[in-house]
């Protein structure tokens, strides 16, 4: 199968799974005790030897008829299949896991947390988010779980996996996924996932595959997926996607009203290079009816700090220079008067005195005090905050 043979076919199914879901509960067929949600993104990773599918992210099924997954056009590029599930950065399939999958038979785990003894403890003592209550625990590990290249088809229902290292933590949150072998036919992949889908209905009690069991339509499993999606190396055009499909999350847990994604800016003054427009990641309404300027970069996880120099010159390194460049370059569109006038007559965004937010990095190499000092020679409308501080800002309206 090629990427748009693998995505719409997942996509296809789940959709319409979903729906009839949907619908029984609706009836009365289906009942379900717990809070529950449906997912609302999609994404699709490759490695050379498997195509993997998790389900993410939550909604509601107001309409039955408009229910859809937000899905990719291009799949995320990794090493290995290993490196698609895991928490952090530069995983390899020789890594030392808790579990190391090679059967070339259909495999699958549900509803468990897999980690280190040390792990587990750390995660509980600095984050402590909830996990699932069957725990796989072992004395000492790198990673929870390596997939190798024989795996012909592993699945993934209510799965959390936590690893350390040098001393940093992470946390992969896996609602629902599927890894398949490339080679696997459009038969094959429909066959697989109707007889996982029956297999966990009829485990006792039912599993639901790609519901989100425990987990409502709220700002908590937003915060939950964005910490899990953040600690992997994944890039910003992907964290941005999942996070307009929970925009009103978003925004309220950074105080603002509304939030404006993605709007092109035409640039009738100034020079800007030979761009046509401009493109700001979020404008954000504030309580007086003006605007802030928001733009996203990822975790950064492969760098182990976003700031370099000791205290005396403390100063952000390339990548942060880069962000701060931009939101600057938006605030001085602003400024003149043509431009101005366009975005005020064309999307009623009024500019005064803008805060120019971006949000980079993670707990893992975000200091704030080294942010602060690095922050010094700005002016002080720029804040730089971190996707841990946006979690816990998201967490404090739960």
């Amino acid at each position: 199968m090629n990427f748009g043979e693998f995505c719409s076919t997942v996509k296809k199914l789940f959709e319409e799974f979903l729906q009839n879901i949907n619908e029984k509960i609706r009836n009365g067929d289906i009942k379900i005790k717990a809070d529950y949600s449906f997912p609302s993104y999609l994404r699709i990773g490759e490695s050379p030897q498997h195509w993997m599918a998790e389900l993410t992210g939550a909604t509601e099924i107001v309409n039955y008829n408009k229910y859809g997954l937000e899905a990719p056009n291009v799949s995320e590029k990794y090493g290995n299949t290993s490196a698609f599930f895991n928490p952090g950065a530069d995983i390899e399939d020789s890594m030392k896991p808790v579990i190391n999958i090679k059967a070339a038979k259909e495999i699958g785990f549900v509803n468990l947390c897999i980690a280190t003894s040390y792990d587990h403890t750390a995660f509980k003592k600095f984050i402590n988010l909830k996990t699932s209550s069957t725990m796989l625990i072992f004395p000492s590990a790198e990673v929870p779980i390596t997939i190798q290249s024989g795996c012909k088809m592993i699945h993934f229902y209510n799965v959390d996996l936590i690893r350390t290292e040098n001393f940093k933590l992470f946390f992969k949150s896996i609602p629902t996924a599927i890894a398949v072998k490339k080679n696997i036919t459009r038969n094959e992949l429909e066959q697989l996932l109707n007889l996982i889908v029956k297999k966990l209905y009829k485990s006792s009690p039912p599993n639901i595959f790609g519901i989100n069991i425990g987990y409502s339509y709220s700002s908590e499993k937003f915060a939950r997926d964005l910490l899990s999606l953040t600690n992997q190396p994944v890039n910003e055009t992907i964290i941005d996607g999942f996070i307009q499909k929970h925009l009103k999350f978003f925004t309220k847990g950074l105080g603002y009203q509304r939030g404006l994604s993605q709007t092109e800016l035409k640039i009738l003054e100034g020079d800007f290079g030979d761009k046509k427009s401009l493109k700001p990641d979020y404008l954000m309404l504030r309580n007086d009816g003006f605007y802030d300027i928001l733009d996203l970069k990822t975790s950064a996880l492969k760098k182990k700090s976003i700031t370099i120099g000791d205290t005396s010159r403390m100063r952000f390194n390339a990548y942060v220079n880069e962000l701060i460049s931009q939101l600057v370059g938006y605030e001085r569109y602003f400024k003149l008067e043509k431009n101005y006038e366009w975005a005020l007559k064309k999307y009623d965004i009024k500019i005064k005195n803008p805060k120019l937010i971006g949000i980079v990095g993670s707990f893992q190499n975000f200091d704030r005090s080294q942010v602060d000092l690095a922050l010094e020679q700005y002016k002080d409308n720029i804040a730089i905050l971190s996707y841990s501080d946006l979690i816990n800002l998201l967490r404090k309206n739960i």
